[in-house]
């Protein structure tokens, strides 16, 4: 499990992730519930707005198509009266005309008297019959009209009565949508006093919750204050107390390191005694060996010197010449060998003081080197303690920052709360006042 410093204490990273990531799962599944509360509200109504609406266009239709059927029914009646006014019109006009008809063919046959008579007789029984078809007619004209009249009362009567049903219908419908869309109201009226009697407890409860945490933040926040003094004061401590063993370290350190460079002073004067001295005893040695040959060459030119004057009482003139050539090859050899010992003894001087310098310059690196080191640590552990307390100052920051962020966030939900229960109170206004 992670853990984190804070102040002088530890806190689970985890375990606030996990409380912050419930908090906001309550916190949304509240929200959408709510949402999902509104959204029902709002579709019920809609919908019961639409119920009604359709209930009044289902009626008003019903009327339409009753005022339309009257009017049909009143205009087959006019049809029916002006059809019967024309079918007399065109009887007597044919009445008319066959009266005239038989009245020219009278006159063009040339009729007696008695045939004139005959025809007149004929002419007024045609008369009569004419006129007594045309009283029946007018006779059945006027019972068509008056059964026609008594058929438009009743038509008219009936069509009161169907407008006076239609009306009391009407206004049994407007009472019984009027009644319905009361309860409707009663209903969201409730069930919106639920929601927000419901709203305002949640918000009473986060708001509760919110005050317990704002007292936990600030216990935690008084706590965190008093721990940070108690931390800075043994931090300070542990800072003295790192200071002194630093230097305490230093110190040791230094004195180990005189007490080596002492060592190895001595090491270097005892091996530079030892060098001395083993130069001086190759040095007298090779005197020794250089008086001991001079010793043997003088000698050996004694003893051939010796020689030489013994044979040279013996030899011939001629050969002193080859004896004196010999002498002086001899001592040429003797010179390249003196001159080349001495260039050995230099060559072994030089080397000797190379090897001391090189000595001198690997123990100054050395000691170049650890201080190098010493003030590389030092700076380290200023390094350190800078990054702790800068990441002791940035843990405080975070903190305050979650606090007023929390803090922001429920001030947030509550505005938008108490919005929402406004907006609702308006739409429910707005919808009394459209109903009134």
């Amino acid at each position: 499990m992670v853990k984190t410093r804070r102040g002088w204490y530890l806190l689970d990273i985890k375990t606030d992730e996990n409380d912050k990531r419930i908090k906001d799962e309550k916190e949304d599944a509240l929200e959408a519930r709510r949402a999902a509360i509104v959204k029902r509200g709002d579709y019920k109504i809609a919908r019961r707005r639409l119920q009604a609406e359709q209930r009044e266009a289902a009626l008003v239709e019903e009327l339409s198509n009753a005022q339309k059927a009257a009017e049909a029914k009143q205009e087959e009646i006019e049809v029916t009266h002006r059809l019967a006014v024309e079918l007399s019109r065109r009887k007597n006009e044919e009445v008319k005309r066959a009266l005239k008809f038989d009245y020219i063919k009278s006159f063009a046959q040339s009729p007696t008297s008695c045939a004139l008579k005959k025809v007149q007789s004929h002419l007024i029984e045609e008369k009569v019959r004419l006129e007594a078809n045309q009283a029946e007619l007018l006779k059945h004209w006027h019972e068509d009209k008056i059964s026609e009249k008594l058929q438009r009362a009743e038509d008219e009567k009936k069509k009161q009565s169907r407008r006076k049903d239609l009306q009391n219908q009407l206004a049994d419908n407007q009472r019984r949508i009027q009644q319905k869309r009361t309860e409707e109201k009663e209903q969201d009226r409730k069930m919106m006093e639920r929601t927000i009697q419901k709203i305002q407890e949640e918000d009473a409860k986060m708001k509760e919750k919110k005050e317990n945490n704002a007292i936990f933040l600030r216990t935690e926040m008084a706590a965190s204050i008093a721990a940070k003094k108690v931390w800075e004061r043994k931090y300070k401590e542990a800072l003295k107390d790192e200071d002194e063993r630093i230097a305490r370290i230093i110190a040791e350190k230094e004195a180990r390191h005189e007490k080596q460079l002492g060592t190895k002073t001595e090491l270097r004067a005892a091996r530079e005694a030892a060098i001395d001295n083993v130069a001086r005893e190759l040095l007298a040695n090779v005197c020794k060996e250089k008086k001991n040959q001079e010793i043997t060459d003088e000698l050996y030119r004694e003893e051939q010197r010796n020689k030489w004057m013994k044979e040279s009482v013996r030899l011939a003139p001629k050969k002193q010449c080859d004896i004196a050539e010999s002498f002086k090859e001899i001592m040429k050899q003797k010179a390249e060998r003196k001159a080349r010992d001495k260039a050995i003894d230099a060559t072994f001087v030089q080397y000797l003081a190379e090897l001391r310098k090189k000595d001198i310059k690997k123990q100054r690196e050395e000691d170049n080197a650890r201080y190098a080191k010493k003030i590389q640590y030092g700076e380290e552990l200023k390094e350190v303690i800078t990054n702790n307390r800068v990441n002791y100052a940035m843990d405080i920051l975070k903190r305050q920052a979650e606090i007023f962020a929390q803090d922001k966030n429920a001030n947030q939900l509550t505005a938008m709360s108490v919005k929402q229960s406004n907006d609702k109170n308006d739409n429910n206004k707005d919808y009394k006042k459209k109903d009134n």
